[in-house]
């Protein structure tokens, strides 16, 4: 009787929680973040349509990452043209098929 081993995966699973993230957002609006992986890595966020988009190998392979989960946590969900994250709403964009959009009042034209 032959036994097979199971294959250890290589790939480096890293659990770690947007409590942990180290992000900072600037006056004019940026954000960014510090690697927990990869010392010194600086990673920028920015507002998309449905939340923040990280520019991590985390977040270009899976569509998420905790830099992103932490900007929701600490900042809200930053409106998609202008960055402001005050007063933002969620709204059906009926321009790209009825996909959520994520707009301050004053880009959404509201006084």
């Amino acid at each position: 009787m032959t036994t097979i081993a199971p294959v250890q995966s290589t790939a480096r699973r890293c659990g770690h929680t947007p409590v942990a993230a180290q992000i900072t957002r600037y006056t004019d609006g940026r954000v960014f973040a510090l690697s927990l992986t990869a010392p010194g890595q600086v990673y920028e966020l920015r507002p998309t349509p449905s939340g923040w988009r990280c520019d991590c190998r985390g977040y270009q392979y899976r569509g998420s990452c905790y830099h992103a989960a932490a900007a929701v946590a600490r900042f809200g969900v930053a409106c998609w043209h202008c960055g402001a994250a005050e007063g933002v709403e969620s709204y059906v964009n009926h321009y790209d098929g009825g996909a959520r959009i994520e707009l301050c009042a004053r880009c959404a034209g509201q006084p």
